[in-house]
C-alpha cells in the first residue's frame, strides 16, 4: 500500500472457530471469508484471554491481558492508550459505532474516537453496571463483605451509572433521525423510548443515591434485581404513547396466534432482536464509508452480535421469514426448528439440533454483512479489515450454553484476520492471540506501536517461537481478587490445561478440578485426561504459574498454596 490505509475494524460476538467454513468446518458458513482468506493473514490458533466480552475487549483493544492493572472491571481505565487512540494520533479519522454496552466511551474505548453513536438500550448500561456489582452486592449478602465495604466498592460503579445515563441520553436525543434511517426496524428505535422522561427517571434515581446511599442499596440492592426490574421498570412506561398502544394490541393479537400455532406465537414475540441486527449495521458502515470525508484516512470500528443468543439470521423484524435461507445452504432441512434459540437454553433436549443448527445459520448471516461491506470498498486495494471475535460459544459440550467464562477451547478459539484486498494470502500456524490484533495492525497501517502493548505482529519470529499461550479470568461477575478464586488456562501446540483455583459458587455447570485435554485428538474437550504426574503438566503448570505470579492481586500466598514448587523457586 503506498497510501495511507483505511482501516475497518470488525468484531463478531460469541464466534467459534470450529464452526467456520475457514478454518475446516463441513458446512458453508463463512463462504465470503473463505474467498477472502487468498487475500488475508488468517491465525489458525488464535485464542482469546477470557471467553466473555467485558474481559476481552482490554486485550483487542490496549494489547493487555484481562487480569493486569487491577482486572477488567474498568475497560481501559490505568491501561496503555487502544489501538483506536494510536491510530487517531497519526491522522486517522475514527470512528466508533457502539452496537455492545462494553464497548462505549462509557467503559473507557472513546479515548481517541472523533465520533461515536450508541446502538444500544440503556437497559445494556444498567446490565453493565450489574455485572460490574453483582460479586460485591452477592458477597455483602452472604456475609463476606461489610455493608461499608460493599459500598465502597458499588459507589463508583452507581455513579457512573448515573452520569453515562445522562449522556447517553443526551446522545440519543441528537441522533433520532440517522437512527431512524438505518435502524427504523430494530429495537434501537422500535423500542420508542421519550428520553426526556428517561432522563427524569435517571435524576431522581441519581438524587435519591446521592441523599442516602446506605438506604437506596437496601432498598433496591437487598437482592440481586432482575434485568427487568430497579430502573428498567420504570423506563417501560417512559415510551411513546403510539409506541405503547402499539405493543399492548401486538400482544393481545400474539395471544391468539398462540393458540392456533405455538411456534409462531415464539417466533413473533421475538421479533425484536435485543441487539443492533447485523444487516442494518452493514448499512451504517457503507453508509459512512460513502460519505466520509476524504480529506483523512477513516477508521472504523463495531462490533457485531448475531452471533449471540438469541440466534437470529436474517434481516430486521421479519427475520425468522428469510432464516430458512440462511439454514439450506448449509445443508440443513424442515425439520429445524427456527423457534429453538430465542430462549437462554433449549426448551427441551429434542431442540439441541436446531438449538446448533441456528448458530450456524447466524455465522453465515454474519459473513454475508462482511462480503457486502468487503465489496462496497471504493478503494479495496488501500483499505485493510481486520476481523475478530472476541471469544466462543459453547453448544452444550459442557452442560452449558452461550458462553458462561469457563476456559474450554470452544470459549477460546476464535479467528483473527487481517484481510488485504490485492495482497498475497498466509496462514499463520503460531500460537497467536487477541494480544497480538493491536500490534499487527499498527504494523500493518504504519502506525506507531504504543509502549505497555503486550502482544507482538502475528508475523514475527516472536510469534513464530511460541511455546505456550496462557488465558485468565473470574467466572465472570467482578474482580474481587480477595474473595473469589481465579480461573486460567495454558495450552501449547496440542495440549490444554484448565486450572481452577477453587471452584466458584456460581460455575453450577463446570467439571470439578483441575482439566487436561489433547487439542488434537479430542477438540470439543469431552475426555479428560488430567492426572498429577501426566507429562504434559509441568510446561503447561509453569505457564499459569509465572502467569499468577505477575499479578499482584493474586498473592505469594496463595501462588505457594497452588504451586508450591515454583514458588519456592522464585523466593529470594
Amino acid at each position: 500500500m503506498s497510501r495511507v490505509p483505511n482501516i475497518l475494524l470488525l468484531t463478531i460476538d460469541a464466534l467459534r472457530c470450529d464452526r467456520m467454513s475457514l478454518h475446516g468446518y463441513s458446512r458453508s458458513t463463512t463462504p465470503n471469508l473463505d474467498r477472502l482468506a487468498t487475500q488475508s493473514i488468517v491465525c489458525d490458533r488464535n485464542s482469546s484471554l477470557a471467553a466473555f466480552t467485558q474481559a476481552s475487549f482490554p486485550t483487542i483493544m490496549t494489547s493487555t491481558r484481562p487480569l493486569s492493572y487491577g482486572g477488567y472491571d474498568n475497560g481501559t481505565l490505568g491501561r496503555p492508550a487502544t489501538v483506536l487512540r494510536a491510530c487517531h494520533d497519526a491522522g486517522w479519522h475514527v470512528t466508533l459505532l457502539s452496537s455492545f454496552k462494553w464497548i462505549t466511551r462509557f467503559f473507557g474505548y472513546g479515548d481517541g474516537v472523533d465520533s461515536e453513536v450508541h446502538l444500544f438500550s440503556p437497559v445494556n448500561l444498567m446490565g453493565m453496571a450489574f455485572n460490574r456489582m453483582k460479586s460485591s452486592v452477592m458477597s455483602r449478602a452472604a456475609g463476606a463483605l461489610s455493608e461499608d465495604e460493599m459500598l465502597a466498592l458499588v459507589t463508583p460503579v452507581m455513579d457512573d451509572l448515573f452520569v453515562q445515563l445522562d449522556a447517553y441520553c443526551v446522545a440519543r436525543k441528537s441522533q433520532g433521525e440517522a437512527d431512524h434511517q438505518d435502524f427504523g426496524d430494530t429495537r434501537l428505535v422500535r423500542d420508542g423510548f421519550d428520553f426526556h422522561k428517561v432522563q427524569s427517571v435517571v435524576h431522581r434515581h441519581r438524587a435519591a443515591f446521592a441523599g442516602d446511599p446506605r438506604a437506596y442499596m437496601r432498598k433496591h440492592f437487598a437482592t440481586m434485581p432482575e434485568a427487568h426490574g430497579w430502573l428498567a421498570e420504570e423506563w417501560r412506561y417512559c415510551r411513546k404513547w403510539s409506541r405503547l398502544a402499539e405493543e399492548a394490541a401486538f400482544r393481545a393479537g400474539n395471544a391468539l396466534v398462540g393458540v392456533v400455532d405455538k411456534r409462531a406465537a415464539i417466533l413473533r414475540a421475538n421479533r425484536l432482536k435485543p441487539f443492533v441486527d447485523g444487516a442494518a449495521l452493514a448499512d451504517r458502515v457503507i453508509r459512512l464509508m460513502r460519505d466520509r470525508d476524504r480529506s483523512k484516512p477513516f477508521l472504523i470500528c463495531t462490533h457485531f452480535l448475531d452471533t449471540h443468543l438469541p440466534y437470529a439470521p436474517g434481516r430486521g423484524s421479519r427475520w425468522y421469514k428469510s432464516a430458512r435461507d440462511y439454514l439450506r445452504p448449509l445443508g440443513y432441512g424442515d425439520e429445524i426448528d427456527i423457534s429453538a434459540a430465542v430462549t437462554k437454553r433449549p426448551r427441551r433436549p429434542d431442540l439441541l439440533p436446531s438449538w446448533s443448527a441456528m448458530y450456524d445459520a447466524a455465522l453465515r448471516y454474519v459473513d454475508e454483512q462482511i462480503g457486502r461491506i468487503v465489496a462496497a470498498l471504493d478503494e479495496p486495494e488501500n483499505t485493510i479489515v481486520v476481523i475478530c471475535g472476541d471469544h466462543g460459544e459453547e453448544l452444550g459440550e459442557h452442560g452449558n450454553y452461550s458462553h458462561y467464562f469457563r476456559l474450554h477451547h470452544h470459549n477460546t478459539w476464535v479467528p483473527l484476520i487481517f484481510i488485504r484486498p490485492g495482497s498475497q494470502g498466509m496462514r499463520v500456524d503460531g500460537l497467536t492471540s487477541l494480544l497480538d490484533l493491536a500490534p499487527t495492525l499498527a504494523h500493518l497501517a504504519g502506525a506507531p506501536a504504543i509502549p505497555g502493548w503486550e502482544g507482538a505482529v502475528v508475523t514475527s519470529s516472536e510469534v513464530a517461537i511460541r511455546q505456550t499461550m496462557v488465558m485468565e479470568t473470574f467466572y465472570g461477575g467482578n474482580c474481587l481478587f480477595d474473595h473469589r478464586p481465579v480461573y486460567m488456562a495454558a495450552r501449547d501446540r496440542r495440549m490444554k490445561l484448565i486450572w481452577k483455583e477453587a471452584m466458584d459458587p456460581d460455575d453450577r455447570f463446570g467439571p470439578m478440578g483441575n482439566e487436561l485435554y489433547d487439542l488434537d485428538a479430542d477438540p470439543l474437550e469431552q475426555v479428560n485426561l488430567y492426572r498429577p504426574d501426566h507429562d504434559a503438566l509441568p510446561v503447561l503448570e509453569r505457564a499459569v504459574a509465572g502467569r499468577l505470579a505477575e499479578i499482584p492481586q493474586f498473592g505469594r500466598a496463595r501462588l505457594a498454596r497452588a504451586f508450591p514448587a515454583f514458588a519456592k523457586e522464585m523466593a529470594p
